[in-house]
């Protein structure tokens, strides 16, 4: 089932590589981790999203979080980020401040040495203050991301797939956004890892999923 679903959203992503409402932005993303003991980890992140095929600022965060494993496969973590985020207003472009709780359980497999799977829950409540014309609004979202990494734990590249889907819970769990993400994990040594890949972006536009982003993403994540 899970393979299906990941080769139909590609689909899906290629034939959306030919509409004319396509745009194509870059992540830069760098994450900062901390292990307090074998249950308890803290962190924090930043990320810098553009748009308009990289012309424009599309949004900046700045986040904290904290995880505890409750069992060996298991993990639940809660975060909080503020976002500055970009809106369109009769033509104008303002700046909204967006503030956004996380609420996540994590469960992982090992198949073998080579392959790991995760099925990630996670509850999302994000509160965009009103500005200048823009009123302010409450959005609770349920995100499922399914996610497979290759690789040997001694291995420097480790290659990853994920596929992410949106439910808008205050629209009877309605989709109204997906991703699906390709890219490759590169262990610089024991406290340094930098990922690069592609995201397709799919979002709902009137009453379809049919705004189509492509991002190239990089992300720094540095434990300490």
């Amino acid at each position: 089932m899970i393979h299906t679903l990941i080769l139909s959203f590609l689909s899906t992503g290629l034939t959306k590589a030919h509409a004319t409402d396509n745009d194509f932005g870059i992540w830069l993303c760098a994450n900062i981790e901390k292990k307090i003991d074998d249950k308890w980890s803290v962190g924090s992140n930043t990320e810098l999203h553009t748009m308009n095929n990289t012309k424009s600022i599309d949004r900046w965060q700045a986040g904290i979080n904290g995880s505890r494993k409750i069992l060996s496969t298991f993990k639940l973590d809660a975060g909080y980020e503020i976002q500055l985020k970009n809106h369109n207003v009769k033509g104008l472009s303002e700046k909204v401040v967006r503030h956004r709780i996380t609420s996540d359980i994590t469960k992982r497999w090992r198949i073998n040495h080579f392959l790991k799977l995760s099925l990630r829950e996670r509850y999302q409540y994000t509160h965009m203050v009103a500005k200048n014309g823009i009123d302010a609004s409450d959005n609770h979202h349920l995100r499922s991301r399914f996610k497979a990494e290759m690789g040997e734990q001694e291995m420097r590249w480790q290659p990853f797939v994920s596929v992410e889907v949106y439910n808008d819970m205050a629209e009877q769990f309605t989709v109204d956004e997906l991703r699906a993400t390709t890219g490759v994990g590169l262990k610089i040594n024991r406290q340094q890892i930098v990922n690069i890949g592609y995201l397709l972006d799919l979002k709902e536009s009137g009453g379809c999923l049919d705004k189509a982003t492509h991002v190239f993403i990089t992300r720094y994540i540095i434990k300490i």
